[in-house]
């Protein structure tokens, strides 16, 4: 079942009881029946210059990423609701002729992305990352009016203060799931001058101007029942969490946050279990899901994961999370006749090479998703079995 949206604005009374702070506007799927619900993720695009010069090749000078996403497009459509974070603006066709696709340092990704991420059953977008202001706040106001325009529900980045103040509540399959997404890094934007202060106050969520425990009951109010946060945090290219996440993790446990889903980093990082120091319950963490899709090559940069976890209710009305679970997945990427290349994100637990794949690229395939596996076993999550298309 895939989530399908209806969204609801407050009721007049209920915008005259509350001020501007309090407005929530729940989003409703359907099924309500459903006592079992599975999130999933999967890692950062992060779309370099190579990656959509290939994608445009392949649309016939319109952007086309789907051919990339084909191999695992149907996984990603399997469960109730499925997130995933792009990194840098996704702008309009008037926004792309003043600044046109560009990739690190400042990333212009083509908007074609979001179609064909909401094609492969993606029912969220994150923007709360690093490059959120790349192109400044008109850049994220920009990208904005993409999601908008593709009918895209995102979070972490919002045009208005109103929207900024829109709790991200989602009625999924009976239950309701609170969402939240921050960012700990603007890439020294935040110290510009020039720079809007609106994109601070309200544009992004960066984390040293964020309020936790205002935007967690803002969702409560809203009906939220299980929150869960997006964090885009830690140090670049580094396998096991640095200090700074794991008391952000903890500080978001402690202030009542369900699960925890991390990336950033460009390689993976485990999953454990944290206790909430305010409650005692157990608090889902995932540290880092690596590169889902970009020119990244070597030392893990070339592999992610698509991680879900099940949230389910009980005959008594408790919530519980669980059942975390992992794939890994890697960029293959091939060399084109005549210069550039072509990807394809691919599963790495596959009993052979991929058609076309060479012996020596599914040898480091392998290797790479070996590494990354034992990683993760340190960790709570399980690995999912899930055999790629040949």
């Amino acid at each position: 079942m895939k989530a399908k949206f209806c969204v609801f604005l407050l009721l007049a009374l209920l915008c005259c009881q509350l001020c501007l702070a309090d407005r929530a506007a729940p989003v409703v799927v359907d099924d309500i029946s459903a006592s079992s619900v599975t999130i999933r993720v999967a890692g950062d695009f992060v779309i370099h210059s190579a990656v959509f010069n290939s994608a445009i090749k392949a649309g016939g000078g319109t952007p086309d990423f789907s051919g990339m996403l084909s191999p695992v497009s149907v996984y990603l459509s399997q469960a109730d609701f499925t997130v995933t974070n792009v990194d840098g603006v996704m702008g309009t066709d008037a926004f792309v002729k003043k600044h046109p696709y560009s990739g690190y340092p400042a990333f212009s990704t083509p908007r074609q992305l979001i179609s064909n991420l909401k094609a492969c059953g993606v029912d969220m977008m994150t923007l709360a990352n690093n490059h959120a202001i790349d192109y400044y706040f008109d850049g994220l106001k920009s990208t904005i009016a993409s999601m908008k325009e593709a009918d895209m529900p995102y979070i972490g980045g919002y045009a208005t203060l109103e929207d900024k103040l829109t709790a991200r509540v989602f009625d999924i399959g009976g239950i309701c799931f609170g969402f939240l997404n921050y960012t700990d890094s603007l890439n020294q934007m935040d110290k510009v001058r020039s720079l809007d202060p609106d994109a601070l106050k309200y544009g992004v969520d960066f984390w040293p101007y964020v309020d936790i425990n205002a935007d967690i009951e803002r969702l409560e109010r809203a009906g939220a029942e299980v929150i869960v946060c997006f964090m885009h945090w830690g140090i670049e290219y580094k396998t096991e969490p640095g200090q700074s996440q794991i008391s952000k993790a903890q500080e978001l446990a402690d202030a009542g946050v369900d699960v925890i889903i991390g990336g950033h980093p460009h390689v993976v990082q485990k999953a454990e279990y944290i206790t909430s120091n305010t409650t005692g319950k157990k608090v889902l963490c995932l540290y880092s899901l690596g590169n889902f899709l970009s020119d990244q090559r070597k030392d893990g940069k070339d592999s992610g994961l698509i991680f879900d976890f099940t949230v389910t209710r009980d005959k008594n009305g408790a919530i519980n999370v669980s059942d975390p679970c992992y794939v890994v997945t890697h960029v293959w990427r091939t060399s084109k006749k005549g210069g550039g290349y072509t990807y394809r994100v691919v599963f790495s637990d596959t009993d052979k090479p991929y058609s076309g794949m060479s012996k020596n690229d599914y040898k480091y395939m392998r290797q790479e998703a070996q590494k990354i596996e034992k990683r993760m076993d340190s960790g709570c999550a399980k690995k999912r079995s899930v055999y790629g298309s040949n």
